[in-house]
């Protein structure tokens, strides 16, 4: 629309200044332009066009001549293909057990296990049910629709009648849509406010780990985090000021863990939950010790002047061998979760204990009377939960219960 009001050299100009401009541009992001190929890394540090990274995908044929045309007809797309090939189902299973793929071409008439039975097998396997399958036929082979649709492929593809333009066009666009879904179902998976796990995660990650569990005999543990008094405090402070709060208690809380398997993730309003794999209640307890040691180092006040104490977190534990009658949701439940008493709660024990009042405990410990009744109240449901009553004299039952 620019160039229309202009004559025949003012164009060519403009358009030459457009081009120089735009090259310049990809010359400093450190990209080539379409003419220009001086990428010499390999194929696998390659990264394609798009800027996305290398897909693998899985070539499953008893041909090998199949599987090298297959190959160069999807290796011309510039290193955006790695590709990787097994000459029987059984073999296909064993990489994929081992390997990341993104996508499987699958023949459908082979000796022993035939493509359907393989396709069948890998929608049935948890860790492989989300890779696309695209079924192959050969000269004179019919595709049984139904049964590919059956067996959990995506599509199908003629080799005889299908162009490589076109295997290579679909292959690209199932990839495309792949891509697409995995990069909003991660989104889904992200708490926006405190970029810890949400909770559609956490539900993924704890079948996939009882899974695990339960195939090697190991256990599972988890931490319930709740942080005291968030209403009061959104009351006080306000949202924006809670937001904060919960960002800063999530952050110590992913400190708190220090292995790359365990997950921290957003359960509720004011409420998180730490998944430890293969972690027994004492290695559970630590973590949830440097998590209340980690909040309360925060000293975020709960009162507006500082003058109510400081945030701190309950942490509950839950421990589980993975076993026939028992589910995964039976980790999140209550039942069976042993609390811990908090640094602040302990403090208010011992001063109880030692005949103090509401009142008098609320001036050794600088907290509101209220406060403190919150505190003597979480501290008896507590002790109901954990067995835990020798910890709480009479002198406390008599004055409290």
């Amino acid at each position: 629309i620019f160039c229309r009001k202009m004559g025949t050299r003012q164009r060519i100009n403009s358009l030459a200044v457009f081009f120089e401009k735009q090259k310049k541009t990809e010359r400093v992001r450190g990209r080539t332009g379409p003419f220009e190929r001086n990428d010499t890394r390999g194929v696998s540090e390659r990264e394609n066009s798009m800027g996305d990274k290398q897909q693998t995908i899985l070539i499953i044929d008893d041909s090998a001549h199949n599987i090298q045309s297959l190959s160069d007809i999807l290796l011309q797309d510039m290193g955006r293909y790695k590709v990787i090939s097994a000459l029987s189902g059984e073999q296909a299973l064993k990489i994929l057990t081992s390997v990341t793929v993104d996508m499987v071409l699958l023949d459908t008439v082979m000796p022993g296990m035939d493509g359907y039975e393989t396709c069948r097998r890998i929608k049935e396997n948890f860790n492989t049910r989300e890779i696309p399958v695209i079924l192959l036929s050969g000269d004179g082979e019919r595709v049984n629709e139904s049964k590919g649709i059956d067996s959990g492929a995506l599509d199908r593809i003629n080799r005889p009648e299908c162009p490589p333009a076109i295997i290579r066009s679909r292959v690209t666009n199932y990839l495309k849509c792949q891509q697409y879904c995995q990069n909003m179902q991660e989104l889904a998976y992200i708490d926006s406010m405190t970029g810890v796990a949400t909770q559609a995660y956490l539900n993924v990650t704890i079948e996939k780990e009882w899974r695990r569990a339960l195939r090697n005999g190991d256990v599972l543990s988890l931490v319930l985090v709740d942080i005291e008094l968030f209403k009061e405090y959104v009351e006080t402070h306000g949202a924006v000021k809670g937001e904060d709060c919960l960002r800063r208690v999530a952050q110590t809380m992913e400190k708190a863990v220090a292995r790359p398997g365990d997950l921290v993730a957003r359960y509720g309003t004011a409420s998180f939950v730490i998944l430890l794999p293969s972690t027994l209640p004492k290695g559970a307890i630590k973590v949830s010790e440097r998590v209340q040691s980690g909040v309360e180092a925060l000293q975020i006040p709960l009162g507006p002047n500082g003058h109510s104490g400081f945030v701190s977190v309950r942490c509950g534990i839950n421990t589980m061998r993975p076993q026939g009658e028992n589910v995964p949701e039976n980790l999140l439940r209550n039942e069976g979760t042993s609390y811990d008493f908090t640094k602040r709660e302990q403090e208010v024990i011992k001063l109880i204990t030692q005949g103090k009042t509401n009142k008098q405990i609320s001036e050794v410990l600088m907290i509101s009377v209220e406060t403190v009744k919150v505190h003597v109240k979480n501290i008896l449901a507590k002790a109901e939960t954990t067995s835990r009553t020798a910890l709480i004299s009479k002198v406390f039952y008599k004055d409290y219960q």
